[in-house]
């Protein structure tokens, strides 16, 4: 006869609490450079084998969430820069919304451009979004440049 043993939990995170978890102690075992590229892959594949069965659901080695990626795979340098990163969009985002005002403009492009930012910032927190090279750093960058084209030819409303 097999008995199962059943444990409630509730995460609405779909395990990635338990996977950053992981990957913070991975983190502090090479926190100046990381792991490399795919830090994330190489660092979290290699505790595997201590996770319980009961927890199958965080047996990913995908960091699932852009800052950790980045840290794993570049240390505190990495994540310097892509602080610094988040910071130049957060700046230019608020310049947009609050100095230049874009939602009020009839620029279809300047409106689309500064939702996708914030949209892929926002989802940097539960994906590897824009860090990974990939469709969502094309489009943050072809955004970004619409932005920053848009505030030049704004100029005047932009000067500190």
């Amino acid at each position: 006869t097999g008995e199962y043993k059943t444990e409630i939990r509730l995460d609405y995170t779909t395990g990635r609490i338990y996977i950053w978890q992981r990957a913070l102690k991975a983190f502090l075992k090479k926190p100046f450079l990381g792991y490399g590229p795919q830090g994330d892959r190489i660092a979290l594949i290699r505790d595997k084998t201590n996770i319980p069965t009961t927890s199958r659901h965080i047996w990913d080695n995908n960091a699932s969430n852009g800052l950790i990626y980045v840290g794993l795979c570049a240390g505190i340098l990495g994540i310097i820069i892509l602080l610094s990163i988040y910071l130049l969009f957060l700046i230019n985002i608020l310049k947009s919304l609050f100095v230049l005002k874009v939602f009020k403009s009839n620029d279809f492009f300047i409106k689309n451009s500064v939702t996708l930012i914030i949209m892929f910032m926002i989802r940097s927190i539960y994906e590897n979004s824009f860090t990974v090279f990939s469709i969502d750093f094309i489009v943050i960058l072809i955004s970004f440049s619409y932005i920053i084209k848009y505030m030049e030819k704004n100029n005047s409303q932009v000067r500190d």
